[in-house]
Formats: structure tokens, C-alpha cells, sequence
């Protein structure tokens, strides 16, 4: 089965699965000195969430909207029932999960899907956004007008939201308010229309855009946007604001994207970081991803137990969680075929 792959994401997307296991693992059992750095970038970059939020979205407008558009009912019901089959593996694993570690299953829905420490939460959101991608490019392709209404709208009513506001609480925590839960709908809309807009951009620009000027300047606002942090209490409060942090995240991960695409256009660094002994993980993020939860969730530690006993235990889910995600990668793809340039 072979496949045409954009190798930038799948190394990217790499990375940003490793710091989440990193993240889950550190706050089950506390390795703060392993967990800085993606610390770091989920408070003040993007969250693992914003990430597959906006490349969701990029990926809708660089790759589906051409297939919806060739067959509109036949595509639409494909990825309709891929975010409602990610959808129902989010909720049968949180079902395993209650059942695995003796855990009552709660009768308050809300309790169920959010109020739960299985670390998958993101998966909620992410099936939900692929079953309204078909709306979205339809929008697109027949109402461009009044999608943009419709999206500057929504982030209007996520920058401008107060708790106080009188809606239901299961409106807020569903589709509002990340004090409640971190992926509600709107906000992820609005990193999800970025990543669009951003692909829409690159395909009318025609060009996938990097260079190592952009690259430098990434990192330059980065290290001042970190700096800026540590120093300034005001600045440090912007960012603790979820709400407004929603803005933030929808476009960093495109910084992510520029400042991996000039990497990848190094041959060196190319060859080493598209062997599929890498990729895999990229590749097959939602395997890696949901069994590293899994293993998380039922090993026997705690947080006051030994750094070198913390630091086996990671090492284990790592090397399990890698070899199911290889060998499953084995049996779909032929090795040979993935390496092929994007850029």
C-alpha cells in the first residue's frame, strides 16, 4: 500500500507526540527534569492539542478539498466517519480505562468524557472536527463568505467569553470555556480555520514556504517571546489566559512547520530524520499515542517513587509503545516507498 506522504508533518508530528507521552507521563509520576522542555512549549507555544487542531485543518484545505470536491457525498461520508470512528475509540478506551483500573464508570456525561486522568481528552475534539470538515469545505467551496463570517464570529465569542456568562454549563464546558476543559469545540475551530486559511494561502502562493532567514526569525521571537516570560508579569498573564491563548496557538505550529521544513531541506538532516524508523511514530501517531496512554494509566508507581525506577518505567512504555506502533507500521506500508521530498 503505498502512499504519498508530506514527510515535514510526519516528523513534526513525531516530535509533538513524544513531548505529549513526555507531558502524561510527567504528570502521572512527576519527571520535571525530562518534562521541562515540552513543559515549556505547551503553557507558552501551542499544546499538543493546537497542533493536530491547525495541521487538521491544513490538511483539509491542502488535501481534501481537491478529493470533495472531484465527489462531494463520497468524501464527505469517508471523513465524516473518521472523526466518528476516532470519536468512539476515544470513548471506548475511556470505558477500558474506568474498567481496567476498578474505577466506577460516572453517570454524569460530563464527569465521563472530561473529568478523568486517561490523558486522551484531545481525541474528543479531534474526531468532532473531522466530522464537521465536510460542512467546512462545502462552506468553502460554495459559500466562501459566509464560512469567514461564521469563523470570525466563533473567535470573537472565544477572545470575548466570561465565565459569568449565563449559558448552561454544558454548552460552556463543550464547545467554550478551557478552564473547564482544555479542547472545548470553538476554541479548536479557531486554530482548525487557521491551519485552512495558512494552506489556502500556500496553495494560491503555490510554494510550500521556508528559508533560513524565516527559520532565524522564528527563533529569534521565539527565545524573546520566552524571555519576555521570565521577566514580565503582564506578558507571563497574557499567556495564562486559555481563552486568548487559542489565538496564540493558531499560529505557532505553522512557525513549527516553516522552521522544519528548512531543516528537512538540509541533506543530512533530511536523510536521518525521514528514515521510517522515525516516521513510524509520525505516521501512526494515534497508535503510539493511545497505547502509551494506556500503559501510563495502569503502570504501578507513583510520584514518590525512585527517579531511576520513573526512568525504567518510561523507558518500558517508550520501547512497548514504539514496537506495537512499528510492527503495525510494517504491515501497511513498504519501507522504500515513504521517503519522498514535500518541498
Amino acid at each position: 500500500m503505498k502512499q504519498k506522504r508530506i514527510i515535514d508533518l510526519d516528523i513534526l508530528r513525531t516530535l509533538i507526540i513524544l513531548s505529549a507521552l513526555l507531558q502524561h507521563f510527567d504528570s502521572r509520576f512527576s519527571i520535571a527534569f525530562l518534562s521541562a522542555p515540552s513543559t515549556v512549549v505547551q503553557k507558552y507555544i501551542f499544546t499538543v492539542g493546537g497542533f493536530f487542531f491547525f495541521t487538521a485543518g491544513y490538511m483539509a484545505r491542502k488535501v481534501y478539498l481537491a478529493r470533495y470536491l472531484e465527489n462531494p457525498r463520497y468524501h464527505s461520508k469517508i471523513i465524516f466517519f473518521k472523526g466518528l470512528k476516532i470519536l468512539s475509540l476515544y470513548i471506548t478506551y475511556v470505558i477500558f480505562m474506568h474498567i481496567l483500573t476498578n474505577a466506577d464508570i460516572p453517570k454524569d456525561i460530563n464527569i465521563f468524557l472530561f473529568d478523568h486522568m486517561f490523558f486522551t481528552k484531545v481525541l474528543f475534539t479531534f474526531g468532532l472536527l473531522y466530522m464537521i470538515t465536510p460542512l467546512f469545505l462545502f462552506l468553502f467551496a460554495n459559500h466562501k463568505k459566509s464560512l469567514v463570517i461564521t469563523v470570525v464570529m466563533i473567535t470573537f465569542f472565544v477572545v470575548l467569553y466570561d465565565s459569568h456568562w449565563s449559558i448552561p454549563y454544558e454548552f460552556k464546558i463543550l464547545m467554550l470555556d478551557r478552564r473547564l476543559f482544555l479542547y472545548p469545540l470553538f476554541p479548536s475551530i479557531v486554530v482548525y480555520a487557521m491551519g485552512f486559511a495558512i494552506s489556502n494561502f500556500e496553495i494560491n502562493y503555490n510554494r510550500d514556504v521556508y528559508s533560513f532567514r524565516m527559520t532565524l526569525y522564528i527563533l529569534t521571537v521565539l527565545c524573546i517571546h520566552l524571555f519576555l516570560i521570565t521577566k514580565i508579569q503582564p506578558y507571563t498573564e497574557l499567556f495564562h489566559n486559555k481563552q486568548h491563548f487559542a489565538l496564540v496557538e493558531s499560529i505557532t505550529p505553522y512557525m513549527a512547520i516553516i522552521a522544519i521544513r528548512y531543516l528537512t531541506s538540509i541533506n543530512s538532516i533530511y536523510k536521518y530524520l525521514s528514515t521510517p524508523y522515525f516516521l513510524c511514530v509520525g505516521i501512526f501517531s494515534l497508535h503510539f499515542y493511545v497505547i502509551s496512554s494506556l500503559l501510563i494509566g495502569v503502570l504501578s508507581l507513583s510520584k514518590e517513587s525512585e527517579p531511576g525506577t520513573k526512568l525504567l518505567g518510561f523507558i518500558g512504555i517508550c520501547l512497548l509503545s514504539y514496537m506495537f506502533t512499528f510492527w503495525r507500521f510494517r504491515s501497511v506500508y513498504e519501507i522504500k516507498s515513504l521517503t519522498k521530498r514535500s518541498i
